[in-house]
């Protein structure tokens, strides 16, 4: 784990909406009207939010962020943070994609070990639209709630829903991005069942150890007539309680089925197929260029930002789509912002923003780069490649278990 920021910026005890003076704000065009866009577009269906919200284990009072620097999600989480009133008093940490994602602590925190995950007073977030509605609802920044107080909350939630129904991988042409890739999953994979060894063996000895702790627990009253029951062995009914290891080994059977579904789904995806997903993401893009740059032309602070005269969450998913786009492929970007000029206005003014560097500052690539240089990755890759690094063999019981839970999840995926 390694720390990267101890947040702040806001001054402490500012709040959404203060400092106004209670100006007010005068609506843009209906959101509706917006996404009419180029008129022979249609708008594609919105994905599904990812994520969910469970209850912490313990109260915290200084909300901290799990990320992976180079995600899209995790770039938006975190520039969401920075816009929000907490960030004064926030933490963000950076794992590595193949080590710490699979550390047995952050897979109790967050069982589908993804990122983002945002930790927050009594609250385990995660999916980045997810977080994002949780921040502006419970510690909206100055330009959210002031949009919010405008009538511009639904629009920016259609917004925000649009941005993440574009695929980055898509748009790269295939190449695999930073994490990504056929080699990048076997390793993922390789680490996956060596924890999931490790957690079974833990789970065993834990189990012998029980026994044992059970069987002289029993000779000392064999001559009671009171049953025991040794506290943190047995329950109430007098039943041994779900073992924490047991509901790992689950959490890990299901991450190994679905990299391996993904990994078939993959290669069996046709070309056909592959050429009709690449141009609805480039649709999709094409509708999200068309749409930011008629709401900078229609806002009312002289095309300043998205909603407003401050940043707002659409802006914290729009900006890291523009450096994503920028750092895969830097011709189209540059052709986009000719085809958008109020667009390239935009990006330009969003380079003096101090919030925005988190996502496009130099200071996010470095993170990047440490990352890659801690964990040696074109290292292990190639290990992968030649067949150095394995992932170790299963019982059989356990596979048996990861081929039913890949065949719920083809079922779940229709």
């Amino acid at each position: 784990q390694v720390q990267l920021l101890s947040a702040g910026g806001r001054p402490a005890g500012e709040t959404a909406g203060s400092g106004h003076g209670g100006a007010a704000v005068t609506p843009a065009a209906s959101f509706a009207a917006v996404f009419q866009g180029p008129r022979q577009m249609q708008e594609p269906p919105l994905p599904p939010r990812r994520g969910s919200v469970r209850s912490a284990s313990e109260f915290r009072r200084n909300p901290r962020l799990w990320l992976f620097p180079p995600s899209l999600s995790s770039s938006k989480a975190h520039l969401c943070l920075r816009l929000s009133a907490a960030w004064p008093f926030a933490e963000v940490r950076a794992l590595d994609f193949f080590g710490e994602y699979f550390d047995p602590a952050f897979c109790r925190l967050n069982p589908d070990m993804t990122v983002p995950v945002l930790e927050v007073e009594d609250k385990v977030v995660t999916g980045v639209s997810l977080i994002a509605e949780f921040l502006r609802e419970r510690y909206a920044g100055d330009g959210d709630g002031r949009a919010v107080l405008a009538g511009h909350g639904p629009a920016i939630d259609r917004f925000a829903g649009l941005v993440e129904a574009w695929d980055e991988e898509l748009f790269s042409g295939g190449q695999p991005l930073l994490g990504t890739g056929p080699l990048a999953n076997q390793l993922r994979l390789a680490r996956l069942r060596r924890r999931c060894l490790e957690v079974m063996e833990d789970d065993a000895a834990s189990d012998a150890g029980s026994s044992s702790e059970d069987e002289e627990a029993a000779d000392d009253d064999e001559d009671s007539s009171c049953q025991h029951s040794p506290a943190g062995h047995r329950g109430a009914d007098g039943l041994s309680p779900p073992r924490a290891g047991r509901e790992l080994q689950e959490a890990y059977i299901r991450k190994i089925a679905g990299l391996q579904l993904l990994g078939s789904a993959a290669e069996k995806q046709s070309q056909s197929e592959s050429r009709s997903a690449l141009q609805s993401n480039r649709r999709t893009l094409n509708l999200i260029w068309a749409t930011a740059s008629e709401l900078l032309l229609r806002s009312s602070s002289g095309e300043r930002f998205l909603f407003g005269a401050e940043l707002t969450t659409a802006d914290a998913f729009f900006v890291p789509l523009l450096a994503s786009i920028r750092a895969a492929r830097p011709r189209d970007f540059r052709r986009y912002l000719k085809l958008n000029p109020a667009v390239q206005r935009y990006w330009a003014r969003m380079q003096d923003q101090e919030e925005a560097q988190v996502v496009i500052g130099l200071h996010a690539w470095g993170l990047t780069q440490k990352l890659v240089v801690k964990q040696m990755l074109p290292c292990q890759l190639l290990g992968v490649k030649c067949g150095c690094i394995q992932g170790p063999s299963l019982p059989e019981e356990v596979e048996e278990r990861i081929r039913k839970a890949q065949a719920e999840l083809k079922m779940a995926q229709g």
